[in-house]
């Protein structure tokens, strides 16, 4: 059994395109999901187990339990061929003890799709997104669209609680955040630069007082979960990822400061993503 191999498999271009299963694919794996003793009856004529097997991909933006679901209706798996969530490593599942760390800090998030439940989920409440973090200090992006006062008091009203600050304590000033965290392209990309750099401009987070035009000797981590440049979906030409945010952002860094970005990519073809596969 110890020589049986472990299969980690890409989705996009390999299973799929887009939503759009590939030829052969589903029956493939179907095959592959088969207990042991049908795959070869006379090696492993009683055995029940299966070939460790895992989807490797840089999709994201759901639950691995979704995303799971979601390859069955795609793959057509049923029964004992279907997906868990277990068989099932995204772009962001290499940072869940990471954000589970910051449970009781607070931090800022950023992407589309799921991305606040995907925080939760990995056990970091105190989160804020950037689109709440504008709200709550709209002379931050003066430049970007417009927030009523109303929609500003709304917001802040609804993060003291699972921040665990009071109005007061949040108007102040602009809430010191501990880490950052991309687990998508951003929906609003000058919003997300321009904030992301004013809390680059300390070492703890808080947004500095005064410019300097020299960065200070470190600064709270940054975390995204990819470093793809483009991805195939089912229009026949590339569609942008998650790289072309994090290239405008190491630019505006380096532009701002003449240095480079310090960011930690978690996504393949990243060690730690094929490590935590391994593991899971």
């Amino acid at each position: 059994m110890k020589r049986i191999p472990a299969i980690l498999s890409d989705q996009n271009g390999v299973l799929m395109r887009g939503r759009q299963l590939i030829s052969g694919s589903d029956s493939a794996l179907e095959r592959i999901r088969n207990p042991l003793k049908h795959l070869n009856p006379k090696k492993y004529a009683n055995i029940e187990d299966r070939l460790p097997f895992v989807v490797l991909s840089n999709a994201g933006s759901k639950l691995e339990k979704d995303k799971a679901e979601e390859y069955n209706k795609i793959l057509k798996l049923s029964g004992v061929h279907k997906l868990q969530k277990e068989n099932v490593v995204l772009n962001y599942s290499p940072l869940r003890d990471v954000l589970s760390s910051f449970k009781d800090k607070p931090i800022i998030i950023g992407g589309v799709g799921n991305s606040e439940e995907i925080a939760r989920d990995c056990g970091a409440n105190k989160y804020v997104t950037f689109e709440e973090y504008c709200s709550m200090y709209p002379f931050l992006v003066p430049i970007s669209r417009r927030r009523t006062p109303n929609h500003c008091e709304e917001t802040i009203e609804k993060l003291k609680e699972r921040l665990g600050f009071t109005a007061e304590e949040l108007k102040r000033e602009p809430l010191q955040v501990h880490g950052i965290f991309f687990l998508n392209p951003p929906r609003i990309w000058e919003e997300a630069v321009q904030v992301t750099l004013d809390l680059l401009t300390t070492e703890d987070g808080k947004i500095a007082q005064n410019y300097s035009p020299t960065p200070p000797k470190k600064h709270i981590p940054i975390y995204a979960v990819s470093d793809d440049f483009h991805y195939s979906d089912e229009f026949k030409l590339p569609r942008l990822a998650l790289r072309s945010f994090n290239e405008s952002l190491r630019i505006n860094y380096q532009l701002y400061y003449n240095t480079p970005l310090k960011m930690n990519i978690v996504g393949k073809p990243e060690k730690i993503a094929f490590e935590y596969a391994s593991n899971d």
